[in-house]
């Protein structure tokens, strides 16, 4: 029994297309038709591989922030399986056969942004466009606050050192007491925690004078304020330092040196 032609066997094997379709011709006396057969061959594979791809793309974005405090905008979606996602005209996806897609574009410049997103196929058909926009927020984030202890201002401690210090922040910021960050980015929810805590060491019984401040993810700094905590507690003795002294990095110590020890406060 003869084999009836195939789509795939004309698209994907032009050759083996050409000889099977003489073939068919002859058989089925159509002689004269199987000397124009190079030109009939060559309208079947290029009409049939060209029906494969013939539609648009589609593409569709899900829910994104419309403003952000970090250089980076993260996208998720869906478009057609085999096409590419082209964000302003430059492609940033392979030509796979994933319909989900998750991307982020980097360099966000203060103030709105602008892109347009296209699905294009391996024929170049393209998706109709869709618009993004979201806005990089610059503005300087508000210095992080003391609420405990209280009074905020000129606060009378007692106890002993360290001091538990909570406050509040900006979300997506990070604390810096004396121009020391003391809590990081990392160790909050960014752009939802807005609360802090720190163990602060008094660096001497009664005026001890902090500055606090924060900056965001893009590197912005907050105005400082500043805290005047008034300690009247007590400095626990650290232990002493043991000896003999393991000396650090093949140090030695000659019999010239003087050592002085001291006791250290409790961290």
């Amino acid at each position: 029994m003869s084999r009836g032609l195939n789509e795939k066997d004309l698209c994907f094997n032009p050759l083996f297309s050409i000889i099977l379709l003489r073939f068919y011709l002859i058989k089925n006396s159509f002689k004269k038709l199987h000397y124009c057969l190079p030109l009939l061959s060559l309208w079947l594979v290029l009409t049939t591989c060209g029906h494969q791809e013939s539609g648009p793309p589609q593409i569709t974005i899900y829910p994104y922030p419309h403003t952000v405090s970090q250089s980076i905008l993260p996208l998720t979606g869906t478009k057609t399986a085999g096409s590419t996602i082209l964000v302003n005209g430059q492609a940033i996806t392979g030509y796979d056969g994933n319909s989900f897609f998750a991307i982020e574009i980097p360099n966000l410049q203060p103030g709105p942004n602008s892109f347009q997103l296209l699905a294009i196929n391996s024929v170049g058909n393209l998706s109709p466009a869709v618009a993004v926009t979201t806005t990089l927020n610059a503005t300087p984030p508000n210095p992080p606050t003391i609420t405990v202890p209280a009074p905020i201002s000129n606060a009378f401690l007692s106890g002993t050192s360290p001091v538990l210090l909570t406050g509040a922040k900006d979300a997506g910021t990070d604390v810096l007491l004396n121009g020391k960050e003391i809590v990081g980015f990392k160790s909050t929810t960014i752009g939802s925690a807005t609360n802090w805590s720190y163990s602060f060491t008094p660096t001497a019984v009664g005026n001890n004078t902090i500055s606090l401040a924060s900056k965001n993810m893009l590197g912005v700094p907050s105005s400082s304020l500043t805290y005047v905590l008034t300690y009247t507690g007590t400095f626990l003795p650290g232990k002493p330092i043991p000896w003999p002294i393991t000396p650090l990095d093949g140090e030695t110590f000659g019999s010239s040196r003087n050592l002085t020890f001291s006791w250290l406060n409790a961290t």
